[in-house]
């Protein structure tokens, strides 16, 4: 006989500062996703650092957020993008997906930020979501463009040794998907899960 799960009440911690809000015309990507609203922000990607800083990302206006201990935020970074997935690297830099632009290492202390892969076989990718990390370092991330149940052609794909830029090796794992979204692997590495979410 299984128990009862424990119930927890959650509530809230921390919200986004109104200063942080943005105030403009919505952009290309709210117009597109969430068309006649307008959004002060969309943020995901969630993941902790070994301080306990809590990293976020801001979709549509290119923001990298962290908020420390005691529910600080700040603007880590900002650039033209628009960051999807985020997880923390072995060497304390965060590796992020870009919807457009491709997969990119951030690091919190100097505020470098560069490319790891941009392109696949000379192509742009169809358009970035999720990632996750491995035990040994790979990173597994996935690419659902506008692919849907009518045109299943998302794609999942493994980044060997991003730590290593000589070393680097892309793989595609997995085609011809029905947007593919959220990407998480067992602790031991080995099984991978993926989740589509068919838009239609």
């Amino acid at each position: 006989m299984i128990n009862a799960p424990r119930r927890i009440e959650a509530e809230a911690w921390t919200r986004l500062p109104e200063p942080l809000h943005y105030r403009g015309e919505p952009n290309e990507w709210v117009r597109t996703t969430r068309p006649g609203m307008r959004l002060h922000s969309f943020l995901e990607g969630p993941c902790f650092d070994a301080d306990g800083t809590l990293w976020l990302v801001d979709v549509p206006y290119g923001r990298i957020l962290g908020v420390s201990p005691a529910g600080e935020w700040r603007v880590a970074h900002r650039y033209d993008g628009e960051p999807h997935g985020l997880r923390r690297l072995a060497d304390g830099r965060l590796a992020l997906t870009d919807y457009r632009r491709g997969v990119f290492a951030f690091d919190p202390r100097s505020g470098a930020f560069e490319p790891l892969v941009e392109r696949v076989n000379s192509e742009n990718f169809r358009g970035l979501s999720d990632l996750a990390s491995a035990p040994d370092g790979d990173l597994w991330f996935t690419d659902p463009g506008r692919s849907s149940l009518s045109d299943p052609t998302g794609r999942l794909f493994r980044l060997r040794a991003p730590l290593a830029p000589a070393a680097r090796r892309l793989e595609l794992v997995l085609a011809n998907i029905p947007y593919p979204n959220g990407v998480a692997l067992s602790p031991d590495g080995k099984l991978v899960y993926l989740a589509a979410t068919p838009l239609g």
